[in-house]
């Protein structure tokens, strides 16, 4: 079925900022299952980055919890995978769900941050390599005729973005470090005590010293 689409066009009048879709508005129209064009414009109130950012469906452990594969994934251009794997889940994505898809999928790119390509528990069993800087993709098998899928999985992808994902890494690391002048009774620091001291031994009976 058609989607039904509206065009934002860019405001030609002199001094007139406002705008008859909002990127709230526009969220709820793409909700509800329109199409979304936005004339890029210098003058509307709103910047052209707040209506592409909008356009963001996003997931956490409560719209997971009931189990993979996801049709939703597939409903989708881009597909960025976050997760911290602890324990078995089923798969988000299967090569034999993308091709039962056929044609009518949208989904064309993957980004597996988590890159658990190695653990047999990996939530998108759908490659088996990972990417590198210098050939960042990895194609996935969708089926003879049917649109082409392709896999990010660089390892060590935040270093792409090395002052956002220092600033976030410092900002989870702050708590922690405040703490610092208590080590010896605030939990974080006792528990890496802890642990290393755990693990020095551990390292010295291996080795018999």
């Amino acid at each position: 079925m058609t989607k039904q689409a509206l065009w934002l066009r860019c405001e030609k009048k002199q001094f007139e900022r406002r705008t008859a879709i909002t990127p709230t508005t526009a969220k709820k129209l793409i909700d509800a299952g329109f199409s979304i064009f936005v004339e890029r414009d210098s003058q509307r109130i709103f910047k052209d980055e707040e209506y592409e950012m909008d356009d963001i469906l996003k997931w956490d452990m409560a719209e997971t919890a009931k189990g993979g594969p996801f049709q939703d994934i597939l409903d989708v251009d881009i597909f960025i995978n976050c997760i911290y794997l602890s324990s078995p889940i089923p798969p988000f994505l299967t090569k034999e769900q993308i091709a039962a898809a056929g044609k009518d999928r949208r989904l064309r790119v993957v980004v597996d941050v988590s890159c658990d390509t190695t653990n047999p528990h990996n939530p998108l069993p759908i490659y088996n390599i990972n990417t590198t800087f210098s050939k960042p993709t990895v194609p996935v098998e969708v089926g003879e005729g049917n649109p082409p899928l392709s896999v990010v999985s660089i390892d060590h992808l935040p270093t792409l973005l090395p002052r956002e994902a220092s600033e976030q890494f410092s900002e989870a690391l702050l708590p922690s470090l405040l703490e610092l002048p208590n080590r010896k009774t605030a939990r974080v620091w006792v528990e890496a005590e802890n642990l290393f001291r755990q693990k020095l031994a551990e390292a010295v009976k291996a080795e018999g010293l």
